[in-house]
């Protein structure tokens, strides 16, 4: 029969694939499973015992071939074994008692995984030295290159066999002990301009008081953070107090654990706590400046209160759909990510509809009024309300949709602005969501003017901008006596107003330029009593996927809100290090898809080439 004989070629696989069906397929009809089962092992022991008997009766070449299929056959017979000794019914064979369950169970696991891995390692190399030894003719005699062929696959296959083997050992170990490693850039932020404006504004200057060990990581970050503003602004000290050892210093400021900073100016005092693990606090350090100014507001002045108007389909309405009450859904969308930043500015949060006073008269604590996206009309006296709310020198941040049903009514002669025909477009300049034709509607631009409401954005300069989402063109309409209107936010000169929702530019009926997007509002009298609005063409700029993706239009919204607030000394960049998402323009995808799928390979010619040449050249140079 020989090393080659197809029954033993066949045996290997048909045994296991009959224990297999005996102890999976059949286990439930214990005849059938149990005459599977003794034809597949005895199949397993014949194969092997033959292996055995040819690798002691061969010589020469053929020896060291019939080594290599005997022992991957001996030991895919250990490795059946072993997988049968790891099941319950061979556990109760052998007559095995365990302490525990736990024992019972790691005894099993044990023999059912090494019995595998032993599978694999065995299995793998006699089929790769069966398959090589095919390339033989048949009849010839066994040479040295049949033996080099038949090692040279079964080491292959055992190479392969152990990688898988260590990698599904990784995986449960991995599994079994969960540990996280995060190798992503960190560096705790530094104290931004708006930080620093109100450190200066404090005449009785800023104490800080941390609460740390002696030794710790997060400490030395902080005292980092405080040190650069206290250089920055000459109006900073800081203590640092180990509670444990000084008890009366912790009880002064009711101080209980570690990891509390307190921040007193005068005889107020504002805190705030971070983990004193480095691992823990490393997402909070990354944004440590937001914080900060959210609490030195706090202390600076009483916290403010801002209302949000609902119930006419706004982006903040928990009910946004144009169906009948009854079949209402909650809406997904919404403006956390803008509460947060009033929260984060030392603004309560509230909402404001007709059951809650709309109607006849905006709460007197109101220090801005904003109506993001309404979908559908005021009522003629919750505008009548809008509007003496507004003329008695209240402040409003109005942001529309455009194609809605919302009516600026009277409010387009106070504020001198009014939104004009159709979505705005950029068959050049926008964004890459889909990398399709509806990305034209993710205008991008960079003209922003020097004014209070947008001045972290108009100091960046023209290598910074904001992203609108199907904004609408803003007009500049007639308005009352004592108000004056300024642009400071305009589309690229590429942008048109899509007209016919095609997104397509028409020559002839579309025109191209730069278009209004954001206009401040402000009353000619008194600065501190005169009021003050902010209009945007775009109300999905405040939702919570672009605030929390572009830091721009974050920077953009916050000063804005500071501006209403009248508190535009203040304004400045918050500084984040937290990862934002990369957001490239569609010029920018199709330069860097080229670049892979052209440069790339390229440049792997290039230096194929290069090698592939120089010994040419160089016999050229040396003839």
């Amino acid at each position: 029969m020989g090393v080659r004989g197809k029954l033993l070629s066949w045996g290997l696989p048909f045994g296991l694939a009959a224990l297999f069906v005996g102890e999976r397929i059949l286990a439930g009809r214990p005849v059938a499973r149990l005459v599977v089962t003794g034809i597949g092992g005895l199949t397993l022991v014949a194969v092997s015992l033959v292996r055995i008997r040819l690798w002691r009766r061969a010589s020469g070449d053929e020896r060291a071939i019939a080594r290599v299929l005997a022992l991957t056959a001996f030991g895919s017979l250990a490795a059946a074994a072993a997988l049968l000794i790891g099941t319950e019914r061979g556990v109760r064979f052998l007559g095995l008692e365990f302490e525990s369950v736990r024992a019972d169970s790691r005894f099993r696991h044990g023999f059912l995984a090494g019995g595998t891995i032993a599978l694999v390692v065995s299995l793998l190399p006699a089929l790769s030295a069966q398959w090589a030894l095919r390339l033989r003719p048949a009849g010839a005699p066994t040479q040295r290159v049949d033996v080099l062929r038949v090692r040279e696959a079964a080491s292959g296959a055992l190479v392969v066999a152990l990688a898988a083997s260590f990698l599904v050992l990784g995986g449960f170990v991995a599994a079994v002990h969960d540990r996280t490693l995060d190798a992503s850039y960190f560096k705790t932020s530094s104290p931004g301009d708006a930080v620093q404006e109100i450190v200066r504004s404090m005449d009785d200057g800023l104490r800080v008081v941390l609460f740390f060990p002696e030794v710790n990581a997060v400490k030395d970050q902080l005292l980092g953070y405080f040190g650069q503003l206290a250089a920055a602004t000459g109006n900073v000290t800081v203590e640092q107090i180990d509670r444990l050892a000084e008890p009366r210093r912790a009880e002064e400021h009711r101080v209980s654990s570690d990891g509390t900073v307190v921040l007193l100016r005068g005889d107020r005092s504002e805190r705030f706590a971070i983990p004193t693990d480095l691992a823990t606090a490393r997402a909070r350090l990354r944004v440590l400046d937001g914080e900060v100014q959210g609490v030195l507001l706090r202390l600076q002045r009483d916290r403010l209160i801002a209302y949000l108007t609902v119930g006419h389909g706004e982006l903040n309405d928990r009910f946004r759909d144009e169906v009948p009450t009854a079949s209402r859904v909650p809406s997904d969308e919404g403006l956390e990510a803008l509460r947060r930043l009033l929260q984060l500015l030392s603004y309560e949060v509230r909402d404001l509809g007709l059951q809650t006073g709309l109607g006849s008269a905006v709460p007197e604590d109101a220090s801005i009024l904003l109506s993001v996206g309404p979908k559908r009309p005021f009522l003629p006296e919750e505008m009548q309300t809008v509007r003496s709310y507004l003329n008695g020198g209240g402040s409003l941040l109005l942001a529309l949709d455009p194609g809605t049903d919302f009516e600026m009514d009277g409010l387009r002669d106070d504020l001198g602005v009014d939104l004009g025909p159709g979505r705005l477009a950029d068959e050049q300049r926008h964004l890459a969501q889909t990398g399709g034709i509806a990305d034209r509607r993710l205008i991008i631009t960079n003209r922003i003017s020097a004014h209070a409401s947008a001045t972290t954005a108009s100091r960046r300069g023209v290598g910074s901008g904001i992203a609108l989402v199907e904004a609408g063109p803003l007009v500049e309409v007639p308005a009352t006596a004592g108000v004056r209107t300024r642009f400071v936010v305009e589309s690229l000169e590429s942008t048109f107003a899509d007209l016919d929702g095609d997104l397509a530019f028409d020559e002839g009926t579309e025109s191209r330029g730069t278009r209004h997007l954001v206009a401040a509002v402000e009353g000619t009298g008194d600065a501190a009593s005169a009021p003050r609005a902010l209009v945007y063409g775009d109300a999905d700029m405040f939702s919570d996927p672009v605030l929390l993706s572009l830091g721009m239009n974050a920077a953009l919204v916050a000063d804005g809100i500071r501006w209403l607030g009248r508190e535009e000394s203040f304004a400045g960049e918050t500084v984040s290090e937290a990862d934002v998402p990369i957001v490239h323009t569609r010029d920018e995808n199709v330069a860097w898809f080229y670049a892979i799928i052209l440069g790339a390979p390229a440049l792997v010619l290039l230096a194929g080439l290069t090698r592939a040449l120089r010994p040419r050249l160089e016999r050229r140079r040396a003839a």
